[in-house]
């Protein structure tokens, strides 16, 4: 039996989400961070895990 890999919720990651589209902007609705999610959620997975990994890097200095 083949485990199902952990999803990422996009509402679960304000920060992240709020930080790739200060970086990112796009004109017009469309927003950087869901756009990434929805259509590329692979490398919005691995963006995110360096994001969570780095926050765990600075809450333990």
């Amino acid at each position: 039996m083949k485990l199902k890999k952990t999803e990422f919720r996009y509402e679960d990651n304000p920060e992240f989400n709020d930080l790739l589209d200060e970086e990112f902007p796009l004109d017009g609705k469309l927003l950087y961070s869901q756009a990434l999610y929805k259509l590329y959620y692979e490398d919005y997975e691995i963006r995110l895990q360096t994001f969570l990994d780095e926050q765990a890097l600075l809450d333990e200095e």
